[in-house]
């Protein structure tokens, strides 16, 4: 297949309902009872319920899986950590599949365990699409994280850093599948174990039991499930019930400098997982910056080429997709899925997107080409172009999602307080406000957006200003008063055919806009919230004025004159009536945000004793803030406390503060 698009498993269902691979002529699991063989094999295999039960609270477990199947391993896990582990630790699921199953075959063969249910429905919900890569789903908010990684596991083992407490080796016979239990599956296992790391296995046979033992393990025989005479376990030099400690203590003190997206995704993100943290925002209100839009669209833009930067960002808008529906399933005044159409604004665009659709393979969960005509009619607008549609995509009100975020138990916001200073002493950080007031914290984190060019913690980060406005036509009390009212309606109707709404005959042209998807051209359009039209944005390199001007709002308008007449006409208004906001987007020159430990000067001494390192910094998001911040703020709350990250190595040092080092 081409990429970016992974083959999904081929199943064939036996009389009595059990799922067997096409691909390797085998079981997914046990026709006597695969739930029972789950507990006997790995969950005893690996004495689990001995070790969650003796977990330290606000303990992190890792479970390593070499197969996912049909995510019965992890049910099971899920569900006698929830029964035994204390209620503020963290587990850990980190699995990989070469063949993903699909949503349709999943759901049938969970069918036959109603007492996973609880389980099963919410997995269902989460299930990544077909895509090659590493995709992070969350449970029990935030108590349980599944990290997958569609892909071939000896690329998995070398690609991923993590150290796992439990391994789950499974996948197939190693007659069925010899390709996987090699001498490198061994010794990529022994490399991601530490001292009491624990492992069990269906198999006993003997070539895998001696891999294992050359690779350090200590190798045991055992009894094996129903048929089975013998099955394997093993530990890493001598077995503890309690795990070493890993990342920082929960009842360390975290400082998040900003709260526009990165700071409050940052802060939620460690509150959620137990954390105390402070954020500091020189402004009176969350999100004062160019977080501050009244609505702002969640879209990415794929290049043609399977690159590392078209990983980065499918990667991070596929879990922003996730993470918007976890945080917000009740809140949808500030998210609204609808869907994206990227246009083919131009011929020159239009060959880009039929070399896209030529040489890559994503599911249609994640995009599709659009004709003219079928892309008017998702959008219940006359177009002009085609384009390339995101069904998961949509808009988000960031201001509202910021202050939603920040309200936690666990996060104490500071307003009007202004960083004028930073210090290191005796493994603390000393925080300076302008005011003169010192705050004490274990670690800092820098979520600054464009006020980033201004700390000396980050002078040596080439970050550069871009300004941009958008346009606002506010809502009048004659405009169609209930947009979801009529949507059922409209989706029947032709594009400019659209019906009328209560009260719409006596509505001016100017208060029609019938838009149903969000619209990316040369600029964009967005569907109207509370009768409210926004769209833009004008883009001024090295701007830095706050001024709103008429000049840019025409351009605004320039644009959706160009995305469709129809939304332009539906306006149409006077200059005096568009109102607009203009903010300061930060960016640096890869067009690539900045996540992780900062290794610059500044924090040279600061990381030399410390684990983990005490400065991170989570910024510099350009016009992706929206698709870029919720797995911006996991891997940072992944490496503070130690856990696997839900990106491969390779993409995770694309996105260090470091790469901008000499010599790198």
């Amino acid at each position: 297949m081409k990429p970016p698009g992974i083959k999904e498993a081929c199943i064939d269902w036996s009389d009595d309902n059990t799922p067997v691979s096409d691909q390797y002529q085998d079981v997914y699991f046990s026709r006597l009872n695969g739930k029972a063989e789950t507990e006997h094999v790995f969950i005893n295999g690996n004495r689990l319920r001995e070790r969650f039960q003796s977990l330290p609270a606000g303990s992190r477990f890792v479970i390593a899986e070499t197969g996912f199947g049909s995510g019965l391993n992890f049910l099971v896990a899920w569900q006698i950590w929830s029964e035994f582990a204390p209620k503020d630790a963290s587990l850990h699921f980190i699995s990989v599949e070469k063949f993903p199953l699909s949503l349709v075959d999943m759901q049938k063969s969970h069918g036959v365990w109603p007492e996973l249910s609880i389980h099963t429905e919410q997995l269902h919900r989460q299930l990544p699409p077909p895509v090659q890569g590493v995709h992070r789903c969350q449970f029990e908010n935030d108590r349980v994280h599944l990290t997958l990684f569609y892909g071939d596991v000896l690329d998995w083992l070398q690609h991923m850093s993590f150290q796992a407490d439990a391994w789950f080796l499974d996948g197939f016979s190693p007659k069925q599948n010899p390709d996987m239990w090699s001498e490198d599956l061994f010794t990529g296992i022994a490399s991601h174990s530490g001292e009491s790391t624990t492992f069990a296995t269906f198999t006993a046979a003997g070539h895998i039991r001696r891999g294992l033992a050359a690779n350090g393990f200590n190798v045991s025989k055992t009894e094996g499930f129903g048929h089975k005479r013998d099955m394997t376990v093993g530990v890493m030099g001598n077995y503890s019930a309690i795990p070493p400690a890993r990342g920082l203590a929960k009842s360390s003190k975290i400082t998040v400098v900003g709260s526009g997206l990165s700071g409050a995704m940052t802060a939620s993100a460690l509150a959620r997982r137990g954390f105390q943290v402070t954020v500091l925002e020189q402004h009176d209100k969350p999100a004062p910056a160019a977080s501050g839009n009244p609505q702002g669209a969640l879209y990415i833009k794929l290049a043609v080429d399977w690159n590392p930067h078209t990983r980065i960002h499918l990667a991070h808008y596929l879990y922003a997709q996730r993470a918007y529906q976890n945080i917000l399933e009740l809140k949808n005044h500030i998210w609204s899925p609808c869907g994206v159409i990227q246009l083919a604004y131009n011929p020159k665009e239009e060959q880009r997107q039929h070399k896209f659709a030529e040489n890559s393979d994503y599911p249609d969960t994640v995009v599709y080409p659009l004709s003219v005509s079928e892309a008017s009619r998702l959008a219940k607008v006359e177009l002009t172009q085609g384009g390339l549609y995101f069904p998961g995509g949509g808009w988000v009100n960031p201001q509202a999602l910021c202050r939603h975020l920040l309200d936690h138990p666990n996060i104490h916001v500071q307003f009007n307080t202004q960083v004028s200073g930073h210090q290191f002493l005796n493994d603390h950080w000393q925080i300076v406000d302008s005011e003169g007031g010192i705050h004490q914290t274990d670690l800092l984190i820098l979520s600054e957006g464009h006020s980033s060019k201004q700390d000396p913690l980050l002078q040596h980060l080439p970050f550069k200003s871009i300004r941009g406005q958008i346009s606002v036509i506010p809502g009048r009390k004659d405009t169609c008063p209930d947009r979801e009212q009529v949507s059922a309606d409209r989706e029947q109707a032709s594009p400019g055919e659209q019906q009328a709404c209560p009260g719409e005959e006596q509505a001016s042209k100017a208060t029609r806009y019938p838009l149903d998807k969000v619209l990316c051209g040369d600029g964009y359009a967005l569907p109207a919230i509370n009768h409210q039209v926004v769209f833009g944005a004008s883009f001024h390199p090295n701007s830095e004025s706050l001024e709103i001007t008429s000049g840019d709002n025409q351009e605004n308008l320039n644009k959706l004159r160009n995305i469709a007449t129809e939304l332009f006409d539906s306006v149409s208004p006077d200059q005096a009536e568009i109102q607009g906001r203009a903010a300061i987007r930060c960016a640096l020159p890869d067009y690539l945000p900045v996540i992780g430990p900062v290794a610059g000067k500044a924090s040279a001494e600061t990381n030399a004793d410390a684990t983990p390192p005490k400065l991170f910094a989570n910024t510099a998001y350009g016009s992706k803030g929206l698709a870029i911040a919720p797995l911006a703020a996991e891997i940072v709350a992944d490496m503070i406390e130690a856990v696997p990250l839900p990106l491969e190595d390779e993409l995770v040092r694309r996105l260090a503060p470091e790469r901008f080092n000499k010599g790198n």
